[in-house]
Order: structure tokens, then sequence, then C-alpha cells
């Protein structure tokens, strides 16, 4: 159970426009997980089998930080979910 996310939520949806900010953030985790940690687990699947789990751990990190950083910022020149 997500029990930082679900007190954090419980704290900002009790405040004015709460259930806004709630949503919004909540929408941010969501496709940022889907941009950055799905591709990183299918790093390690595709390459554990040639490389071994560290080194594909490692390139699956890589790509996890790349595609995170990118994500970060196109959502700060876009301004999606504010």
């Amino acid at each position: 159970m997500p029990v930082f996310t679900l007190v954090s939520y419980i704290f900002i949806g009790q405040s004015k426009g709460g259930g806004l900010a709630v949503s919004k953030h909540s929408m941010f985790v969501l496709v940022g997980t889907l941009v950055s940690w799905v591709p990183y687990m299918l790093v390690i699947a595709a390459l554990s089998p040639h490389l071994g789990a560290n080194k594909a751990i490692g390139w699956g990190l890589a790509v996890f930080f790349v595609l995170a950083l990118l994500y970060l910022l196109v959502v700060a020149h876009y301004h999606l979910f504010q």
C-alpha cells in the first residue's frame, strides 16, 4: 500500500482546491511512471539474458534517468499538470 501517497493525498485533498491538486499530481506520477519506469523494466528484461543482471540494471537505470529527465523537461516546458 502506498502509505506516503495516501497520507499526502488525504491532507492535500482537505485543502481548498485540493481535489484538483490531487488529480493533477496523480496524473503526473502515472504518466511519469509509464514514460520512465516501464522502459526501465523492459530494458532489464531484454538485456539480462545477454549482459547479466548487474549490467542490465545499470543500463535500465541509465534509460530511466534519461527518460525521467526528458519527461520533467517536457512537463516544465509545456506547463503540464499545473
